[in-house]
């Protein structure tokens, strides 16, 4: 009997989204902590700003940036392909990414991958 009729067909393909999952978790992280960051310096700054004798009050923060609806899309994409369950999803989305659309971007990222 050959080796290659005992080999699971699916044994590649799951591997290789087994890779593709890391890797978009890897990335998830990075955005994660670069917006950390970001938003640690962004804070610095303003409060450095408000500081300044006369100085006028800086204007609000937009309620989600273009860097902020990046990451959210990308959560939203990770939490689909993971399997986590809608309302989870959901609750997850809208705290982390306050003023985006959670249910909206999870329909978006199920498009998108297909699941």
């Amino acid at each position: 009997m050959s080796t290659d009729h005992a080999r699971d067909p699916r044994r590649e393909p799951l591997e290789r989204l087994d890779a593709l999952e890391d890797e978009l978790a890897t990335l998830v992280a990075t955005l994660r902590e670069g917006a950390g960051r970001l938003r640690d310096e962004i804070a610095r700054v303003r409060a450095s700003v408000e500081a300044l004798p006369g100085a006028p009050a800086p204007p609000p923060p937009a309620v989600a940036d273009t860097g902020d609806a990046e990451g959210a899309r990308l959560v939203a994409l990770d939490l689909v392909l993971s399997g986590t369950p809608r309302d989870a999803a959901v609750l997850r989305l809208a705290a982390e990414f306050p003023g985006v659309d959670a249910a909206a971007l999870l329909d978006e990222a199920g498009a998108t991958s297909g699941v």
